[in-house]
C-alpha cells in the first residue's frame, strides 16, 4: 500500500521481507522468498500483488481491510473475503480482493487508464 499508486517502490519494500531476486515477466516483475513463504508480482502504474499459502488465521481479511482502510481516501466498506471490491487511495481508484482458496492473494488493481 505504501508504493500505491504507482507501485515504483513496491519490489525494494517486498525485498525488505525477503524477497529475493525478481524476474521480469512481461510487463510484470515477480520474485519470491527463498522459502516460497510468499511471492510479489508488480506490475508499475497498474498492479500489486501479494501471495503465500494458506493461513489458519480467520482474522487476515479484517487485517487486510485495516491495512487498506489506513491508505485509503475513504474506508472500504461490507466487504468478505474472496469478493473483490473498489477503494481509491490518493486520488486512484482500486480494486481490491482477498482471495483465500489455495492459498492467500491479495490484489490491487488499478482502474486508471
Amino acid at each position: 500500500m505504501r508504493s500505491a499508486p504507482f507501485f515504483a517502490s513496491a519490489i525494494a519494500k517486498a525485498k525488505r521481507y525477503g524477497v529475493k531476486e525478481t524476474t521480469k515477466l512481461g510487463g510484470s516483475n515477480i520474485g519470491m522468498t527463498s522459502d516460497d513463504s510468499m511471492s510479489v508480482q508488480v506490475k508499475l502504474k497498474r498492479e500489486c500483488a501479494v501471495t503465500s499459502p494458506n493461513r489458519s488465521n480467520p482474522t487476515l481479511h479484517a487485517q487486510f481491510l485495516r491495512t487498506i482502510a489506513e491508505f485509503a481516501d475513504a474506508a472500504p466498506q461490507g466487504n468478505k473475503a474472496g469478493v473483490p471490491f473498489t477503494g481509491t487511495i490518493q486520488g486512484h481508484r482500486f480494486v481490491f480482493m482477498h482471495d483465500r482458496k489455495g492459498g492467500e492473494a491479495y490484489v490491487m488493481i488499478s482502474l486508471e487508464k
